[in-house]
């Protein structure tokens, strides 16, 4: 958790720096509460995607 002096700091720095601040001390889940099931499986769908992506150039370096 940071300290009140990092928080002010970042609050000089302006809202989206505060709201980062608090969004890596605490987790976006806590902030913005459990995504909805369209949102989870989208982010599903972009890492299976990805996985793919990553086996496939294993495979093309090898």
């Amino acid at each position: 958790m940071p300290t009140a002096y990092e928080i002010y700091q970042t609050y000089l720095k302006g809202p989206a720096a505060l709201i980062r601040q608090f969004e890596q001390a605490l987790g976006t889940q806590a902030i913005y509460g459990q995504p909805t099931p369209d949102q989870q499986q989208r982010t599903i769908d972009a890492q299976a995607e990805e996985i793919d992506r990553l086996e496939s150039q294993i495979i093309h370096l090898r």
